[in-house]
Formats: C-alpha cells, sequence, structure tokens
C-alpha cells in the first residue's frame, strides 16, 4: 500500500514539474527578443553612419536586439558577413547591397531560412524580396540633372558616376539623359566624358576629374557626380586648377556635412539631400514588422526588380544649393548653421529669424 501511494505520489510529482517546465518554457518563448540585422556597403561615406545609428536607434525601441555590419565595398565580405548573420538566428534582415545583381542569391537563402529580407537604399535584381526601403535614385539623378541644367545650360559636360555594380548608378544615369538629351540633340550640351569611380571612391574620382581636366584644358563646365564622395574627388580636382562651382558645376547626393561647407564656400554647386533617420527608422519598422508576421506600413507603391513589383517604402528628397541651403536644411532643423558654415567667418554666416 505504502509502494502504490509512493508510486502515485512520484508520478504526481513528475507530471508538477514537467507542466512548471512548459509553462518557463512557454514564458520563455514569449520573452525570447527579436533579433533584425542590417549590413550596410560600408562606412566610407558620413551617411552610412547616421543610417546604421537611426535604424538601431528604431529598432530597439521596438523591442528588437540588432546586429550590424559594414562591406567595404567588397562583394566577397558581404557574402560572408550575410551568411554569418543568418547563423545568428536573425529574425528578419535589410541589406544595402555591394552588388545588386549578384545578392540576389541572398533573398533566396534567407527565404530557405524563413527569414524576411529589405533591400535597403539599392535594390536587389531579380529577386523575391519582401520590402525595399530606399530615396527614388531615379528621382535623386532627375534633381541633380535639372540643378546642372539650370546652372550650365550650355557646355561640356563630364559625368563622374559610382560602382558599376550598384545599380543605383543605372538609374541615376537614365534620369541624368532623360533630363540632359534634347539638349544634347540640339548641340547646347556634350558630354565629353562619362565614368564610372570604383567603389564610389574619392580617390577615383579625383584621378578621373584630373585626367578629364588636363585632356579638355580645363573647358568642362558641368561636372555632375553621383554622390557626395565622388563630389569630393571632383572638387578636389578642381580646386588644384584655381576652380570652383562657378567655373565648373558639381553635383552630388547624400547630403555630407563636408559638402554642405563645400556648397556655402563655392566649391561645390549642389546636392541632393537625403535625409537619412527617416530612412534608418523606416527600415527599421518594416523589418521588425515582417519578422512579426505584420503588414509593412508606410508603402510609397512600387518598384519593378525584373522579377516582381516589390513594395516600397520611401522618403522625400531635397535638391540644395548655396540659395536654398538655410531654407530647406537650417530653418527645418536637419542640420546646423555651426556645422555647415564652420569653415567661413561668423560674418559670413546667415541669420535664423
Amino acid at each position: 500500500m505504502k509502494t502504490r501511494k509512493l508510486l502515485v505520489m512520484t508520478v504526481v510529482f513528475s507530471i508538477l514539474v514537467l507542466m512548471t517546465a512548459g509553462v518557463v518554457f512557454a514564458e520563455g518563448q514569449q520573452e525570447k527578443k527579436l533579433k533584425v540585422g542590417l549590413i550596410l556597403p560600408s562606412m566610407q561615406e558620413e551617411r552610412w553612419a547616421v543610417d546604421r545609428d537611426s535604424f538601431i536607434e528604431a529598432a530597439e525601441a521596438l523591442g528588437a536586439e540588432v546586429v550590424t555590419q559594414a562591406s567595404n565595398h567588397d562583394e566577397r565580405l558581404q557574402t560572408t558577413q550575410f551568411e554569418n548573420m543568418l547563423t545568428m538566428g536573425v529574425d528578419a534582415i535589410a541589406v544595402c547591397p555591394v552588388n545588386s545583381t549578384t545578392s540576389a542569391t541572398f533573398v533566396e537563402k534567407a527565404h530557405e531560412d524563413g527569414i524576411p529580407f529589405v533591400a535597403y537604399c539599392r535594390p536587389v535584381l531579380n529577386a523575391d524580396v519582401d520590402a525595399m526601403v530606399w530615396h527614388d535614385l531615379y528621382m535623386v539623378g532627375k534633381i541633380g540633372a535639372e540643378y546642372a541644367l539650370k546652372a550650365v545650360p550650355k557646355g561640356n559636360y563630364a559625368i563622374i558616376k559610382g560602382d558599376p555594380g550598384d545599380d543605383c548608378c543605372a538609374l541615376m544615369e537614365r534620369a541624368f539623359f532623360d533630363v540632359l538629351q534634347p539638349y544634347i540633340d540640339k548641340g547646347d550640351i556634350e558630354i565629353v566624358h562619362s565614368q564610372h569611380a570604383l567603389q564610389w571612391s574619392p580617390e577615383n574620382a579625383l584621378k578621373i576629374a584630373e585626367n578629364v581636366l588636363a585632356r579638355h584644358d580645363n573647358n568642362i563646365q558641368a561636372m555632375p557626380c553621383f554622390n557626395d564622395g565622388t563630389a569630393r574627388g571632383a572638387v578636389r580636382a578642381l580646386q588644384e586648377q584655381g576652380m570652383n562651382a562657378e567655373d565648373c558645376y558639381t553635383t552630388g547626393q547624400d547630403g555630407d556635412i563636408s559638402n554642405l561647407q563645400y556648397i556655402v564656400e563655392g566649391k561645390q554647386g549642389m546636392t541632393v539631400y537625403k535625409p537619412i533617420p527617416p530612412l534608418g527608422k523606416a527600415a527599421a519598422e518594416t523589418v521588425v514588422a515582417l519578422a512579426k508576421g505584420e503588414e509593412v506600413k508606410n508603402i510609397i507603391g512600387t518598384s519593378n526588380n525584373g522579377y516582381k513589383d516589390v513594395p516600397v517604402v520611401g522618403v522625400e528628397l531635397i535638391g540644395v544649393d548655396k540659395d536654398n541651403i538655410v531654407e530647406k536644411l537650417i530653418k527645418p532643423g536637419y542640420v546646423t548653421v555651426e556645422e555647415v558654415y564652420a569653415n567661413l567667418p561668423k560674418d559670413q554666416w546667415p541669420q535664423i529669424d
């Protein structure tokens, strides 16, 4: 009788232990923190640190753990980083690809593991991308071309593009020629040179600009550049020849502080300012929503990447030059007078109401 009673008590105790373990396990499951990943192409340009920090802040505010990497414009390194993130067990991932074409394999591998994939800032082509978070790069090119055309309606143009593996370059180039072609056809504008700066490198852009200026005896009236890093290289080459934005109008994109300083100093013509914190925040919100199986919010349209129409989350673009930088950037609080005018005497600083 005692043996039977002891056996019953043992069984009951075992059941209670198992039930308690189940409760603890279930609670552990409920408390498991989402883990999301972000891979950026580099930290070469000023803006990428802002992308990273904005993404981290927004994702953590939504309760997610964040893993980030930067690839130094190295396609192989980015592949390794991506595979490592899958191994780490991320629940969703955003990638700004070094190569828009070959990164299609990332999407396939992520989906094999049931992980949603977001293309950040640059498209991933011919792949089943879940969402894209970016500034419209065709519009970036269009705005830059329109500013250049207004400043230099006639003359020789030399175009410095970004890395050829980045599909953004193709979008921007198409936009430039959509705007400029009628003036090329009329003979008002001649494209005397167009070349990619590998890895978006300012040093590569400097060499291109130096060679173009030497070949054409400085007879270049506009030098559109596809980002602010390449524009810095072009400005350096122009400065070496004693030239500024009035002599040769340069364009860029991103709104790096150093380039905004160039603009107010008369060294660079314009840039397309892309507010980065809202974009990083939107990417974090999108990745976390997909990780939770929720609908993506703030979709502004779609973009066909060769495989499908990908839902796009985007934010505004702002064309900025010396004449409107106060109204467009400083008064709204994107940047400060102290940052932009740091290299000019204070008596040349604008008075902000």
